[in-house]
This record gives structure tokens, sequence and C-alpha cells, in this order.
């Protein structure tokens, strides 16, 4: 049996009301499949870097910062992570980026998931 993890997430509206919601760990790729991709704007997640001096893997955070379209309806969200490097993630990469998430978000300083 598997139990999955969950996080609150707080967002603000255009008002600068927040609201908060309950989000579960992605545990796999249909689990991603939304009604709204847009609902992942927000979102803290992580992912490993080799470090440019040693070559190590490096855990960064970023946050998803807005969503992108391609032909034929594919969605890909932009990643800002917080040292300001960018990146875009296909709904794979977005599932494993949370998911790692969840298993750091403790170390994660500028953290909203939790």
């Amino acid at each position: 049996t598997t139990t999955a993890a969950a996080v609150t997430v707080v967002s603000e509206d255009e008002q600068g009301s927040e609201t908060a919601s309950v989000v579960p760990k992605i545990v796999s790729f249909q689990d991603i499949k939304v009604k709204n991709p847009q609902d992942f704007v927000g979102r803290r997640v992580a992912k490993y870097f080799p470090d440019e001096v040693d070559g190590t893997e490096k855990l960064y955070f970023g946050t998803v910062d807005y969503i992108s379209l391609q032909d034929g309806g594919k969605v890909w969200w932009r990643i800002k992570y917080d040292d300001d490097d960018e990146e875009d993630f296909w709904a794979d990469d977005l599932r494993k980026g949370i998911n790692l998430y969840f298993d750091h978000q403790q170390n994660d300083k500028q953290g909203t998931n939790n």
C-alpha cells in the first residue's frame, strides 16, 4: 500500500486575496492530467543539477512561473529556479520535480508549498 503525502498550497488572486488548497503528491503520470494546467503555477519543484566545480549532484528549488501551449495543445511549464535560472518542463518533468520537492521540502528556504 502506498500512502501519498499532501501539502497546502497558498495562492493569491488578482485582488490580493489568499486561498489555500491541499495538493497530494503526484504518484503517477496520469495524476498530472488536470483540467486546468494553470493550477500548477506557483507550485514549488526541485531538481538535481551537477555542481560546476566538482560535478556532484546539487539540489535546486524553483517555482512554476507560467504555462505555455505548443501547437497541438501540448502544455509545458516554465520553471524559475531560486538562482534565477529558468527551464521548461513537460508533464513528466513536472511530476518528477513536484515529487522530488515533496521528498526535500524541509530543505527549501523559500518554500511556499509547506
